[in-house]
């Protein structure tokens, strides 16, 4: 007598449970079919990854190697291969705005009464932000190790130095000037930790308020020409520029790590120059330099931690102004991009209006206020109702 054996499909659960989890769910049958996914997985991969029709996987997809995936190198082929339980097995995905995004991915094989392999499953988590606040952790470490002890050994080498010889007058005055300069490096070291400590801990940073966009480039520019008299700084601000939503602490901190970035990877005595324009939906703030620019294959990394715009491994930088950069143009709704200029680097701010602003071609009285020289005969910052450009050493106008 003869039996004839017949395998049974793979166990499906009930496909409403698996629409209710939080992660994402697929399975396959023995012939590596694709036999269902569960909503949170579609969605996942429609806002993290590029799937091409009828593909089981996503496109541009790597290992922890940072080796490409082929498709039977994803986990649930391999469990319905081999019959191993995977665990945690962490996949980089490009997004397609060319954001990197990670992974993490669980597969074991199904089996029948009888042993024998009838599918597989496998779920899938986004652990980006898990990712990210490791990163920032990671990073506050480092930070505090290296970049902190620059200039806390210059202020405390300088403070030494005043304390225990008479200086002359002029090399006094040199000392006081380093210890101000290392002083306030240290300090925007620390507003930039805060921002990170904000963003690890998911807190809000932007209250919206009407942003006079003239008066924030004049005092960034101001602080920058302080630091770089041997720059020549250009602004260009139209007098109807419309009121920008944002925050402009925030906004000032954006410009100066801007500006920051363009002293350090711009041409040495270079120009830089911000400009502002009004757009059908907001209004752009544009921060250039002359300088070597940014290559091609770095674009789509300059605004990850620890990443710098430049190549040159002389220039010191803690690889963290544009990433706290973008994090504070998103906290205001806005965005920041990289042009494409025929010469150097740019970067260009996105804000939306105000929606209560001044009518077209009012100048706001606050904006035609002249700001307080910071120091004698240079780095004066000065706001006028005109549109105009200044382009001197150590001399600033923004209209």
């Amino acid at each position: 007598m003869t039996t004839t054996q017949h395998h049974q499909p793979a166990p499906t659960p009930p496909m409403d449970v698996l629409g209710q989890l939080p992660v994402g769910v697929m399975l396959m049958d023995a012939d590596g079919t694709v036999v269902h996914e569960n909503e949170a997985l579609r969605a996942m991969w429609g806002q993290l990854a590029h799937r091409p029709d009828e593909a089981p996987f996503p496109t541009d997809a790597y290992g922890s190697d940072g080796v490409p995936l082929d498709a039977d190198d994803w986990p649930i082929r391999r469990s319905l291969a081999t019959g191993d339980e995977l665990r945690d097995v962490a996949i980089e995905l490009d997004r397609p705005d060319d954001v990197p995004v990670t992974i993490v991915a669980e597969s074991r094989p199904l089996v029948d009464p009888q042993g024998d392999r009838v599918g597989a499953v496998m779920v899938v988590r986004d652990v980006s932000r898990e990712h990210d606040q490791a990163m920032l952790r990671q990073a506050f470490v480092g930070i505090l190790s290296h970049e902190l002890r620059t200039p806390v050994t210059s202020i405390y080498s300088g403070i030494e130095l005043l304390r225990a010889h008479r200086l002359s007058e002029p090399i006094t005055r040199d000392v006081l000037n380093d210890v101000a300069l290392e002083t306030e490096t240290l300090h925007r070291l620390i507003e930039d930790l805060l921002v990170m400590a904000r963003l690890e801990r998911g807190v809000s940073m932007a209250v919206p308020e009407p942003v006079l966009v003239h008066r924030v480039v004049a005092l960034a520019l101001a602080d920058e020409v302080r630091r770089w008299p041997d720059q020549t700084f250009i602004a260009d601000i139209p007098a109807d520029l419309p009121t920008a939503q944002g925050d402009e602490g925030l906004l000032r901190q954006v410009l100066r790590n801007l500006l920051s970035n363009a002293t350090k990877y711009g041409s040495r005595r270079g120009t830089i120059s911000i400009t502002a324009a009004a757009v059908p939906d907001g209004l752009t703030v544009t921060v250039s330099d002359d300088g070597p620019g940014i290559d091609d294959d770095q674009r789509g990394r300059v605004f990850d931690l620890f990443q710098r715009a430049g190549a040159n491994p002389r220039i010191q930088g803690s690889g963290i102004g544009l990433y706290v950069a973008r994090a504070l143009m998103e906290a205001m709704d806005g965005t920041i991009s990289i042009g494409r200029p025929a010469r150097g680097a740019e970067f260009v701010l996105h804000l939306p209006r105000y929606p209560d602003r001044p009518a077209v071609g009012s100048t706001p009285a606050a904006a035609a206020r002249p700001l307080r020289p910071v120091g004698p005969g240079r780095g004066q910052a000065r706001v006028t109702g005109r549109r105009s450009t200044d382009r001197s050493r150590g001399h600033v106008a923004a209209s």
